[in-house]
């Protein structure tokens, strides 16, 4: 992603583009390998890559030298976690505790409250930044805070108002842990918020890549 010239082909084809660009080099340099090297079978393919990769990154430098109308244009900003949510002791005790089927108790959930009370102010804090900043859309990172079902609607309801007193749309990733042994025990959720505050967007992922929960 630090290399801006080459993701302005995002605004062309979207992020199949990005992907076939990463899948074609990787076929290309396999092709290479599997024939040692010999410039003789591979020159077609070795230059078709170099040309359409001149080409993409010309593209995105002469896209990025283009003046934009400030009218125009509307500023984004991300609220990255400087950590992972699931990696601290309160959510770690958590989630044990639903996946045994055992209770919490008092002191762990009051570990776990000043936990998410503690990732969600900070989370705000910073999304006021970014709009400060000029941002008229602020979306946080995935996971961005972990959290029980029954605590859903009052942190959904804190975006909501900051949303609608800040004007912008907020884009609030987290997971909620749901109380269950078996199957699936979070939901991974996006909810999208107008400057009206209302939900425009509830997104859950449901095809979990290998290794995740």
């Amino acid at each position: 992603y630090r290399n801006t010239a080459l993701i302005q082909i995002l605004s062309v084809g979207g992020t199949s583009s990005l992907v076939f660009l990463i899948c074609w080099v990787g076929a290309v340099i396999d092709w290479i390998w599997k024939h040692s090297f010999s410039w003789v079978k591979t020159r077609s393919y070795i230059t078709a890559t170099v040309v359409l990769l001149t080409f993409v990154l010309g593209l995105g430098w002469w896209r990025q030298a283009i003046p934009l109308d400030p009218a125009k244009v509307v500023r984004v900003g991300g609220v990255v976690a400087e950590d992972k949510a699931f990696e601290h002791d309160a959510i770690i005790v958590l989630v044990g505790s639903v996946r045994t089927g055992t209770s919490i108790t008092d002191q762990q959930r009051k570990a776990y409250m000043k936990e998410l009370n503690q990732r969600t102010e900070s989370f705000l804090l910073r999304s006021q930044i970014a709009v400060q900043d000029g941002a008229k859309i602020v979306y946080w990172s995935e996971a961005a805070l972990v959290m029980l079902k029954e605590d859903e609607a009052d942190v959904l309801k804190r975006a909501a108002t900051f949303a609608e007193n800040q004007q912008v749309y907020l884009g609030l990733a987290y997971a909620c842990i749901l109380n269950q042994r078996e199957g699936p025990f979070l939901e991974n959720k996006l909810v999208l918020f107008s400057p009206q505050g209302r939900v425009i967007n509830d997104y859950q992922k449901n095809l979990i890549p290998p290794g995740e929960p």
